[in-house]
């Protein structure tokens, strides 16, 4: 699947504790591949990514959410 046509996530939160974060990262290494193979991570607030927050609305980027 090319990178272009697998679903964006853009991941936000409030203020929380992180925990789903945690979660996420301590995913197995096949889970977290599978993730990565399906998904395309462009932000996450703890995590680098290329793009920032402020760029995403800058850009009005074509996202839809669900």
């Amino acid at each position: 699947m090319k990178k272009d046509k697998k679903p964006k996530v853009l991941w936000l939160q409030a203020i929380t504790c992180n925990g789903n974060t945690h979660s996420f990262l301590s995913a197995n290494n096949n889970r977290m591949r599978l993730f990565l193979n399906s998904f395309d991570l462009i932000y996450h607030p703890s995590l680098t990514t290329d793009i920032t927050i402020k760029e995403i609305i800058e850009k009005k980027l074509n996202l839809i959410f669900y």
